[in-house]
């Protein structure tokens, strides 16, 4: 049985799904509107040649022709007069002619002498092609922009029609994305990639069939971005495209011509402009991801509101947590189009580690996962929130026995779905704690910074000491010896920040695929001028083997918490590492009460380009967003550029 879709398919008359009463053939019957000539303006591989041959099926063809002007010959095929008044020429191919300026100025000139003698000519064009033709014919008046044209969407019957070829195909369009939906040309590549599923084999999920349909763009024939992004669009805007993908200002008159052809969209609604292409969008679009730290969940959460005296007028002014107004934020961010895609949480989610802390701070999570963006390059399978344990998630209850992982069983328990250092396991047998999202050559890398909290040494002065003032307490009830029992030993404890050697040693083999690679942990690898901790083992004890680790394996960015205290920073050693920089992020506490400074949190946006080779690029920019009122998160700081090294 031959294909029923095919994306590079000639020109079928029977296939043509455009119906008799098209909005496009009634606006080229009337006289262009500035000009001498209608634009008809869509990407390339934008499906130009199947809708001009549409045109010349509904016009009839006593009434209008096609001609084909590849290459520079075809401006010969161009007449220079007209067979009848009110004859329609429909131009198809013209970029080779409108390289050359000569043939280009040629070209405008044939279709208005054309226009003089009462015909009509239409030419398809790129919106790079169509840049051309107005700067050949506007000085003269010959080409307007008030006659450019788009091809329009497919409406629900046509793309129907479309996809009544195969009953897979009927079954699957519902489910797919308007974008996607009322293209035709888009349709025929996922069709086609549906199509060669495994007879029996289930059916795709839409994400799973955009995907295929996106990987089949990359290569062969089709090399959608080569043909519609670095051919089909000039240099200037390539650059517009990117200015939208990233959120900076673009004008409407900028804009117009790529809104035209579809490439480009704007919501009147909140007045933001998008990528109108999915292809283009997939290609482009950057990867959001948010640094959260040091939640606290337990009694030192912080509130949303200073409601000292708490009651009924507390609760009715909203005495929640900040951690649940930054849910909140997300649902905004959401509904804005801007929310993060992964979330990275660098420890200390709890107060205590109890169960009832854990399970609480479990569903926190869940419902800020339900927040979260979609991209079309993360299928379901994607993990969206990583993160690793901080010394206030280990159960101290649990560390005088001969396990010494029980302490991190609990966390272990609750956070069992998401990536995070394995620290419930022996060090000698753990697994290294990595995430790897291809598309964007992004490779995390967690540790586990707490593998000794609350860690009592048994040969300490400063314990055996300590059990010896309990004893001249003289307790009178096992109650009271229990209770100075439990005392001494909250304060003979030790909370040092260690990632193990081992650990190290693994990361140190491992071979990392990402180019772009970010390492999570909870405590600091510097010290901070922010903020002065009085504390015993403060930080991170081997810090510098840490660093040195890092360095070595080309890491771009260190994300940490622990201090409550935000601040970016960038490490060279000298000498070493070829003078590689290593980026510190450490994010403020995102709702404890003990902070000197905002709740908030990190923003990290890794955007996808090509250089001039059409080689795939990275770029990665971290902004810090505080906590300013009740319900209002803005930028309070941005990190210098952050370089892209790559890997070895």
């Amino acid at each position: 049985m031959p294909k029923q879709f095919q994306v590079n398919r000639a020109y079928e008359p029977k296939l043509d799904v455009r119906g008799e009463d098209s909005t496009l053939c009634d606006a080229i019957t009337k006289e262009p509107p500035g000009g001498k000539v209608w634009l008809l303006v869509a990407p390339r591989r934008g499906r130009k040649t199947w809708t001009l041959r549409g045109l010349v099926r509904q016009l009839g063809p006593s009434r209008a022709t096609w001609l084909d002007l590849h290459g520079e010959d075809g401006i010969h095929n161009v007449p220079e007069k007209t067979k009848k008044r009110g004859y329609y020429y429909l131009l198809d191919e013209p970029h080779a002619i409108l390289k050359k300026p000569n043939l280009g100025q040629m070209l405008v000139e044939r279709c208005a002498a054309l226009h003089d003698q009462g015909a009509r000519a239409v030419l398809a064009v790129t919106p790079a092609e169509c840049q051309l033709l107005l700067t050949y014919g506007k000085a003269t008046g010959f080409v307007s922009e008030k006659a450019i044209l788009g091809i329009p969407l497919l409406n629900s019957d046509e793309a129907n029609q479309l996809a009544s070829r195969l009953p897979a195909a009927q079954a699957m369009l519902g489910r797919l994305p308007p974008a996607w939906r009322n293209n035709a040309f888009r349709l025929e590549l996922l069709f086609d990639q549906l199509e060669r599923q495994p007879v029996g084999s289930p059916t795709s999920s839409p994400h799973s069939l955009i995907r295929a349909a996106l990987d089949a763009c990359r290569v062969g024939t089709v090399n959608y971005l080569h043909h519609a992004f670095f051919e089909g669009l000039s240099p200037e805007q390539q650059t517009l495209v990117r200015h939208v993908v990233r959120g900076e200002p673009v004008s409407q008159k900028d804009a117009f011509l790529l809104m035209e052809a579809g490439i480009i969209g704007h919501d009147s609604d909140t007045r933001r402009f998008f990528i109108g292409d999915p292809i283009l969008a997939a290609e482009f679009s950057p990867l959001r991801i948010h640094h959260i730290s040091d939640v606290h969940v337990g009694p030192k959460s912080a509130q949303s509101i200073d409601g000292k005296d708490g009651g009924k007028i507390a609760i009715a002014a909203d005495i929640g947590n900040v951690r649940d107004s930054y849910v909140q934020h997300l649902a905004q961010l959401r509904a804005e189009g801007n929310a993060p895609h992964l979330v990275v949480i660098s420890g200390d989610l709890t107060e205590y580690a109890t169960d009832e802390q854990l399970t609480e701070a479990k569903a926190w999570v869940e419902k800020l996962r339900e927040q979260l963006a979609a991209h079309p390059l993360l299928d379901d399978s994607a993990h969206r929130v990583l993160l690793v344990g901080g010394n206030h998630d280990v159960n101290w209850e649990l560390t005088l026995g001969s396990d010494p992982q029980s302490r991190h069983r609990p966390f272990a328990t609750a956070f069992a779905d998401f990536p995070r250092p394995a620290l419930e396991d022996p060090p000698e047998s753990r697994s290294l704690a990595t995430v790897y999202y291809p598309d964007f050559e992004l490779e995390f890398l967690l540790l586990g910074s707490a593998e000794l909290g609350g860690q009592i040494d048994q040969a300490h002065e400063r314990h055996l000491l300590l059990l010896e003032l309990a004893a001249l307490a003289d307790p009178k009830t096992e109650e009271e010896r229990k209770r100075a029992l439990k005392l001494e030993l909250q304060a003979a404890r030790d909370d040092p920040g260690l990632v193990h050697e081992q650990d190290l040693r693994r990361a140190n083999a491992h071979s990392f695929r990402g180019k772009v690679r970010i390492a999570v942990l909870h405590h600091p690898v510097s010290a901070l001028p922010t903020i002065t901790e009085i504390a015993r083992y403060a930080g991170l004890l081997n810090a510098g083997a840490v660093k040195d680790l890092l360095l070595r394996l080309n890491f771009s960015l260190v994300l940490h918490g622990h201090t409550h205290s935000a601040w970016f920073g960038i490490e060279r050693w000298p000498g070493l590492h070829q003078d590689r920089p290593l980026h510190i992020a450490s994010a403020p506490s995102l709702s404890s009460r003990e902070v000197s400074e905002n709740h908030g949190y990190n923003t990290i946006e890794i955007n996808r380009d090509f250089d001039e080779n059409g080689h795939r690029v990275f770029d990665l920019s971290v902004r810090r967003i505080s906590r300013k009122g009740q319900l209002n998160w803005e930028e309070s700081a941005k990190m210098p550029p952050v370089e892209i090294k790559g890997g070895h």
